[in-house]
């Protein structure tokens, strides 16, 4: 339990970070760097969903996270990273609280 609680704050840690990194970034005209603050950003949410969804889908449970994997994958996939890094900080600030 302890563990979970640990990794929920550094997902939503590792969001913010990324977030506003990326945000400096791009203010101090570097894309490339915002884009892969972004998704550097994303990726660890995506990997953390991808498994709390397999484990569920392994104890008979099935939820909407499925949409925010989609959502995050698709924005990465798509070369939209900072839509990606805006849904990993709503998901993992959600499931935070």
């Amino acid at each position: 339990m302890l563990f979970e609680r640990i990794l929920r704050w550094a997902l939503v840690t590792i969001a913010v970070a990324g977030l506003s990194a990326g945000i400096f970034a791009s203010a101090a005209n570097r894309s490339n760097l915002a884009d892969l603050s972004w998704t550097l950003a994303t990726a660890p949410v995506v990997a953390g969903l991808a498994v709390s969804i397999a484990r569920d889908l392994l104890a008979g449970r099935f939820g909407v996270d499925a949409i925010a994997l989609v959502s995050m994958s698709a924005a990465l996939a798509l070369g939209q990273p900072l839509a990606g890094a805006v849904v990993a900080l709503m998901y993992s600030g959600g499931n935070v609280l």
